[in-house]
């Protein structure tokens, strides 16, 4: 139900689902590359330290991607 889901939404603030297919009991997801990575990385690159403006930043457009999903109605858990 969730890749259903995921399948439909296209915002720049979410990543984009491609597809997803199981091969010898593995489940592969394609997902959108995301060039940064994820922010853990990020702060691990920089030594655990990030200014107050690259976390505005984050959720800056963390709370836009879940205000699209808020918008289709649905509640990301």
């Amino acid at each position: 139900q969730e890749i259903k889901l995921l399948s439909q939404f296209k915002h720049e603030n979410i990543v984009q689902y491609y597809g997803s297919e199981t091969i010898e009991g593995h489940l592969y997801i394609y997902m959108e590359y995301v060039h940064l990575g994820s922010i853990n990385k990020y702060i691990q690159q920089h030594c655990g330290a990030i200014t107050e403006s690259i976390v505005g930043n984050f959720t800056h457009h963390i709370l836009r991607g879940l205000a699209f999903l808020h918008g289709q109605n649905i509640m990301h858990r």
